[in-house]
């Protein structure tokens, strides 16, 4: 099975994605357990709302993350962020998208 499609999987260290594809990303302030995943690193979670100030809220099993984006992401949608640096502001890359 894909590993970029894998339903037991959080999160999938150096998943290898061959044509990157997608909306640039900002965490701002990430709890310190998603802060300290290697870049590379895949995260799925599903966007859950918004948090007032013009992020997007995605629940993670590490926890939910408010997400900056230019992408217009409803409630329910699962996402793949995949993590391109880590620290106090976090980039990544929304490499796949789907309404449930």
């Amino acid at each position: 099975m894909n590993e970029s499609v894998r339903p037991s999987s959080a999160f999938t260290p150096g998943l290898s994605i061959s044509a990157p594809s997608g909306v640039l990303a900002t965490i701002p302030n990430p709890p310190p357990e998603i802060a300290r995943l290697p870049a590379g690193t895949a995260l799925r979670g599903v966007v859950v709302g918004d948090d007032g100030h013009g992020h997007v809220l995605v629940k993670t099993d590490l926890g939910t993350l408010s997400v900056a984006t230019k992408a217009n992401l409803a409630p329910d949608t699962e996402v793949i962020l995949q993590l391109r640096s880590s620290g106090v502001q976090l980039h990544a890359l929304i490499m796949q998208t789907r309404n449930q």
